[in-house]
C-alpha cells in the first residue's frame, strides 16, 4: 500500500482486537538486492530508543532509525540505487558543490553520527504557514561534531552564522538541502542547516527560529517523553528497534492518505473522520538474524 513499494518483499502478520486499541504483528523478509530498502538494515542490531527525550510533544510524526553500525549503514545507503537517483536529481545545490570542491559532504557528517536519528515533522509555522521538520542524530562526540561542521563552512566558502539561545548553542551553515542531500528523502522536510546540541544529539532544522521553538519546549518538559498519549501507546512495543515510525493521528489524519498509494488513498475520504478517532498509530521493525520483527 505504501509509496515504498521497494522496501521489502514480503510481510506476514497477525491482528489481536484489543479493548481500545488494535495489535497487528509478525515478521518481514526482504532480499539481499540494491533495489530495497529494509536489506540496509540486516546487519544491524535495534537499539533502545532514547532519542523521545529531545523531541518535542507537539510533533504529529516522526520515522526513527536504530543502526548499531552507522557506517556500515551509510556505506550501504550511498549504493542504494533509489536514493542516489534521488540525492542526484533533488538536492543539486550539494552535488554542484561536491563536484566543484571535490569534496564530500559526508565526510563531515558521518564520523560523529551515533545510533540514533530520526525525522521529526510538526504543524505549520504560524509566521510562514509552513510544517516545521527536525533531524535529529544522536552525536558520538559533540566537539569532533562541531569542529567538522566548521571546518565544512571554511571549506564552502559559506558565511557561519552564530548565537546563543538560552545556554544553546545556535548555528547555521547557509548550505541548504545538505541533510536530505547527504541521507535522501526521508529528511526532504530539512530545507536549511542551522542546528543546535541537546543532550547528547544535535537537531537540524530550518531556522533558528524553530530551532528556538524546540529549545522552549524542551526547557519546560515539553517532550514526547512525557506525553499520555504516547506512552499509551509505546507501552506495547519494544524499547528496543531498526526502524520505528510514530503517528499522532489526531492532530493531521490527512498525513495518512499522503503515504499511501493515490488509487488507495481515494477509497478513505469517506471514513476520514472514523480514522480521526484513533489517537495514535505505530510501526517497529525490529531486526532478528535477518528477518524483522514487525
Amino acid at each position: 500500500l505504501v509509496k515504498l513499494s521497494l522496501f521489502a518483499d514480503w510481510s506476514g502478520l497477525d491482528l489481536i482486537i484489543k479493548r481500545d486499541e488494535l495489535l497487528v504483528n509478525g515478521y518481514t523478509t526482504c532480499g539481499d538486492t540494491t533495489t530495497q530498502f529494509l536489506p540496509l538494515l540486516k546487519e544491524q542490531l535495534p537499539q533502545k530508543i532514547e532519542i523521545t527525550k529531545v523531541i518535542p510533544d507537539n510533533i504529529y510524526s516522526f520515522i526513527y532509525f536504530g543502526l548499531s553500525d552507522f557506517k556500515n549503514y551509510y556505506s550501504k545507503l550511498r549504493s542504494y540505487q533509489p536514493v542516489q537517483a534521488e540525492i542526484r536529481d533533488n538536492y543539486t545545490l550539494c552535488t554542484d558543490l561536491e563536484n566543484r570542491l571535490k569534496i564530500k559532504m559526508t565526510d563531515y557528517l558521518v564520523p560523529w553520527i551515533g545510533n540514533e536519528m530520526a525525522v521529526v515533522n510538526s504543524k505549520e509555522n504560524p509566521d510562514t504557514k509552513k510544517e516545521i521538520s527536525y533531524g535529529i542524530f544522536r552525536v558520538t562526540d559533540q566537539t569532533l561534531a562541531d569542529s567538522l561542521l566548521k571546518d565544512l563552512s571554511v571549506t564552502t566558502g559559506r558565511k557561519r552564522e552564530t548565537q546563543i539561545y538560552r545556554d544553546f548553542p545556535l548555528v547555521t551553515l547557509n548550505i541548504p538541502e545538505i541533510i536530505p542531500g547527504s541521507f535522501g528523502g526521508f529528511f526532504n522536510g530539512i530545507e536549511g542547516s542551522s542546528y543546535t546540541f541537546i543532550d547528547n544529539y544535535i537537531i537540524f532544522g530550518n531556522d533558528m527560529t524553530s530551532l528556538k521553538r524546540l529549545i522552549d519546549r524542551f526547557r519546560e518538559g515539553k517532550i514526547l517523553e512525557n506525553q499520555q498519549n504516547y506512552h499509551n501507546i509505546s507501552e506495547n512495543i519494544s524499547d528496543k528497534s531498526n526502524i520505528y515510525f510514530y503517528f499522532d493521528t489526531k492532530r493531521s489524519s490527512g498525513e495518512i492518505k499522503s503515504i499511501l498509494k493515490e488509487d488507495f488513498s481515494g477509497s478513505l475520504t469517506p471514513i476520514i473522520d472514523t480514522l480521526r478517532k484513533f489517537e495514535s498509530l505505530a510501526i517497529q521493525l525490529s531486526n532478528r538474524n535477518g528477518i524483522f520483527y514487525t
